[in-house]
């Protein structure tokens, strides 16, 4: 299932060029009433000035963004359970899966890993 977003993007054509904003929208949630207003005041320009313009698209997030995203829910998620998590993967840890920084393999992802409470002996 692809993640998305909508990309709302204001540009202004003035006397030096044009100039852009952007801003990025759940799309499952409703519509921001302020997205127009807001992409104008990010160009110091009113939303009813003419050279204004804007619209959206909808975007697929990259597999990359989506899978460091999770990578770090479940890091953060391990993270907050009591008694820690520790991996046993080792230095081989980035040879696990999807080239993703080391940290995010701390106790994720395909390599063993064993959760353990302050009262037991760490594995």
């Amino acid at each position: 299932m692809p993640y998305n977003v909508e990309l709302c993007y204001g540009y202004f054509e003035g006397e030096c060029g044009i100039y852009h904003a952007f801003r990025l929208v759940a799309p499952e949630k409703d519509f921001p009433d302020d997205v127009e207003k807001s992409l104008a005041e990010s160009l110091e320009t009113k939303a009813d000035n003419p050279n204004f313009k804007w619209d959206c698209m909808h975007l697929n997030l990259p597999d990359a963004i989506v899978e460091r995203i999770k990578a770090d829910g479940v890091r953060e998620y391990l993270t907050a359970q009591k008694g820690g998590h520790t991996a046993v993967c080792g230095p081989a840890k980035r040879s696990c899966e999807r080239n993703l920084p080391d940290e995010v393999y701390q106790g994720v992802g395909p390599c063993r890993s064993y959760s353990f409470s302050p009262d037991q002996s760490q594995r």
